[in-house]
């Protein structure tokens, strides 16, 4: 069984997941008893940047680390940018590898290196865009990637009015379709499949 300890420090990588139940985001700053802490992403950039601190600041939102400043979004979760170019760039080394010594020091240099694995028993394999099975640690390196890159997403403003104000329009406009026009062509303007998704800019 875990420990406190570990169950604490679990707490800083998970990846939560949404309505859809797909891994959609990262979290950047957790709150562990009342006390601010970073995510295992953004603790990566810190100790990359070899950066002593973060610097936040409350009225702008601006988070910077080392050379790294970025926008923090309102609930401190890093929104992931389905990219499977960018996961399939992330190099993965093989712990058995390292156990017989192969050369992968090269691959190691100047990098930042996550630690996981994606051994079904671990319990680190969430659904993500595009694949139904990924390991946590790849998400985390997403985000280390997106980190570095500078890619923030944020949601929109007001997103939430938005969305009711789309869904009602939409559920007029079916009503008027299906009481106005043919049954087929009424039934095909109100059935459809709807995916909800985090609207972001």
């Amino acid at each position: 069984p875990s420990s406190p300890a570990m169950r604490k420090a679990s707490a800083r990588w998970r990846c939560p997941a949404t309505q859809t139940a797909f891994v959609r985001r990262v979290p950047l700053l957790v709150a562990i008893k009342d006390r601010l802490r970073p995510g295992l992403a953004l603790e990566a950039m810190r100790l990359f940047e070899k950066a002593s601190a973060y610097l936040l600041d409350g009225s702008t939102g601006a988070l910077r680390v080392g050379a790294i400043d970025v926008r923090l979004p309102p609930d401190g979760m890093l929104r992931l940018i389905p990219d499977r170019a960018a996961l399939a760039a992330v190099t993965t080394i093989s712990a058995a590898d390292l156990l017989t010594g192969e050369p992968v020091a090269p691959q190691l240099a100047h990098a930042i290196v996550l630690i996981g694995g994606s051994a079904p028993e671990l319990g680190g394999l969430r659904p993500a865009s595009g694949d139904p099975l990924v390991p946590s640690v790849m998400l985390q390196a997403a985000a280390v990637d997106q980190l570095l890159r500078g890619r923030m997403p944020l949601p929109m403003p007001h997103a939430s009015a938005l969305s009711a104000m789309l869904a009602l329009i939409a559920t007029v406009l079916g009503l008027l379709s299906a009481s106005l026009l043919r049954p087929a062509r009424g039934a095909l303007a109100v059935v459809g499949p709807r995916r909800p998704r985090d609207d972001v800019r």
